[in-house]
């Protein structure tokens, strides 16, 4: 009984994510059934549709995508290039589908455990069904406040000149206004004069001399 117990607890240590083909079956019927993936597939990349969600499905298992290098049978996603049919678990990868990818192309749910690493880099899955990372949204740009012109150089001392020049204009108008009128007021007199001199004298004599006749 403890040799029984003992083969298990390595047995389930090895396999953490064992007896899981049923989740290769569910996930390619759902691919078929939407239409993501045609039936027959053509390529590595019709695998890794597959491959890849059941990894994303059993992340809470330890499940990790594999890496590949250019020259290796993969699949390139988003510039990466990833088995496209294998998935490495802590205690082993597993192969999940069998005769994947070209030329046979069946892609036939499978669970082939191995115990150990596998020979490439392992990264964490991710949701196929998300598409790839949006692009990040650039900030917009801070407004910066336009500078103002300069205000023109102003030159008080010329202002001033010019002002004091304008007041000694309008005081000289205003003299020449009055001399002006001191002419006028003299004309009238002296004409008034004359009037009170000759002509009032001669307007005398003249109502005189109606009066005697």
């Amino acid at each position: 009984m403890k040799f029984l117990l003992i083969f298990l607890t390595a047995l389930l240590l090895a396999a953490p994510a064992y007896a899981q083909q049923s989740v290769v079956v569910d996930t390619k019927a759902d691919l078929l059934a939407r239409g993501i993936i045609p039936n027959p597939q053509h390529d590595n990349c019709d695998a890794f549709q597959i491959t890849a969600r059941v990894a994303w499905k059993l992340r809470a298992s330890g499940a990790r995508l594999i890496e590949k290098n250019p020259a290796q049978n993969g699949c390139t996603w988003n510039g990466i290039r990833y088995s496209h049919d294998a998935i490495q678990f802590p205690g082993g990868f597993v192969d999940v589908l069998h005769s994947a990818g070209p030329p046979a192309n069946v892609n036939g749910p499978a669970w082939d455990f191995v115990a150990g690493p596998s020979n490439g880099l392992t990264v964490e899955p991710f949701d196929m069904d998300l598409g790839p990372e949006p692009a990040p949204v650039p900030e917009p740009p801070v407004a910066v406040p336009p500078i103002p012109a300069p205000l023109p150089s102003v030159d008080l001392t010329a202002i001033l000149l010019r002002l004091d020049a304008l007041e000694a204009a309008v005081r000289e108008e205003g003299e020449k206004g009055r001399a002006e009128t001191r002419e006028f007021r003299n004309a009238v007199a002296d004409k008034w004069k004359l009037v009170m001199k000759y002509a009032l004298p001669a307007l005398g004599a003249l109502l005189a001399g109606r009066a005697t006749k």
